[in-house]
């Protein structure tokens, strides 16, 4: 399967995997994950934008990952009830958990502590990811992402040779035409918070309906 079910007793420790890019990978970049039950670990990324980190034993779903690199500082979220097997860590999945948690994702991750908060449920983080989808439209089709956190991601590496896959051309195809309208994440980030729908929100960035 896709995931591994993590609830119930006696199982191993978790361990969050995946790759962090804004087109170009994230390399050589501190990561800090909180999990359920109050658990943090930390790494870095790789020289390929990769990381791969042990939770304690006694941490639980959910979790979120904060990569500081790069300029920027980028979260993901995974849901209470499966670990996928990448969390993948792009300025999407820190839309999605902006929108889910209805607040900028610095402070989301900032307060998530032991207790599961409602915003890291699959339903609403599914929700989520379609008003991120809907925010872009008029500017670039994404919506053939299921999931930003879980779609495989290989970063471009120029100086390595590594070339970037179809989820990270996309990250690429983003940056280059939200430059063009003379915007950013954050500007982005903002007008969802305000519009609360990713369909208002493009309007009042694009002017498309």
């Amino acid at each position: 399967g896709a995931g591994s079910d993590t609830s119930g007793v006696g199982v191993s420790a978790l361990v969050l995997s995946g790759s962090a890019a804004i087109g170009e990978a994230i390399v050589n970049a501190p990561v800090f994950i909180k999990c359920g039950g109050g658990y943090t670990a930390s790494g870095a990324t790789s020289d390929l934008g990769a990381y791969s980190i042990a939770m304690p034993a006694g941490a639980n779903l959910p979790c979120i990952v904060r990569v500081t690199g790069s300029g920027i500082t980028l979260h993901a979220a995974t849901d209470a009830i499966s670990l996928p097997r990448e969390t993948n860590v792009t300025p999407l999945t820190d839309l999605v958990l902006t929108v889910s948690a209805n607040q900028n994702a610095v402070s989301a991750f900032n307060g998530f502590g032991s207790s599961v908060p409602v915003f890291l449920t699959p339903i609403q983080l599914a929700a989520s990811h379609k008003e991120v989808v809907d925010v872009f439209h008029g500017l670039l089709n994404i919506s053939g992402i299921r999931s930003f956190v879980s779609e495989p991601l290989v970063p471009a590496v120029s100086s390595k040779g590594q070339k970037g896959n179809y989820y990270d051309q996309i990250l690429d195809d983003l940056k280059t035409k939200i430059a063009s309208k003379n915007a950013s994440y954050t500007q982005i980030a903002a007008a969802l918070l305000l519009h609360k729908k990713g369909s208002t929100a493009a309007i009042s960035l694009w002017g498309d309906a």
